[in-house]
């Protein structure tokens, strides 16, 4: 097992490699001080691929400019993010995403058009009676093994009531979450 994690902000791929180190695994894990498309010119093969990209398109920029680029889609847009992501996938592997909503079927165009299928896809509610407010995304090359198996679409519910959390949003959540 080995993990690249990529990373274009410095001083957050600096606090990254700390982490790492810091981590029960840390041998495995490689911060690349890098945007993905460069990187993605580099290695390949990769079984697994995930990603937390920059949510935000067209909304208003914050006066603080390293909070744009953790945020904001201009220094990594969609093409760009799922173009590097088929040329690292290996034949068989997954890409799993979380986007906004409302961009998960932009995003999934996107990726036919480069060769990806949704192969799952998570709704997350924030309660009972909101709409979807983010789309977990799993895709894999169109051809693959795991392309043939039917599209599973299934959605989740963070909490019923403010702080009541529900059990299968605490059992994803339980290994990135000191509360759970």
């Amino acid at each position: 097992l080995s993990i690249d994690a990529i990373e274009i902000d410095r001083a957050s791929a600096g606090e990254a490699k700390q982490n790492a180190a810091d981590s029960p695994l840390p041998g495995l894990v490689t911060i690349h001080n890098t945007p993905i498309p460069e990187f993605a010119g580099s290695k390949g093969g990769y079984d697994l691929i995930v990603s937390n990209p920059p949510y935000f398109s067209g909304s208003l920029l914050s006066p603080d400019e390293l909070r744009n680029t953790a945020r904001h889609t201009p220094q990594l847009p969609h093409m760009a993010l799922i173009s590097s992501a088929a040329r690292l996938l290996a034949p068989n592997g997954l890409f799993a995403v979380v986007i906004p909503y409302d961009d998960g079927d932009k995003l999934a165009s996107v990726a036919n058009v480069n060769g990806l299928a949704v192969v799952r896809h998570t709704e997350v509610h924030p309660t009972p009676h909101s709409g979807p407010k983010r789309s977990l995304l799993e895709f894999t090359r169109k051809g693959s093994l795991r392309s043939h198996r039917l599209r599973e679409n299934n959605k989740i519910i963070i909490e019923t009531a403010p702080n009541d959390f529900t059990g299968e949003y605490k059992d994803l959540t339980r290994d990135f979450y000191l509360r759970f």
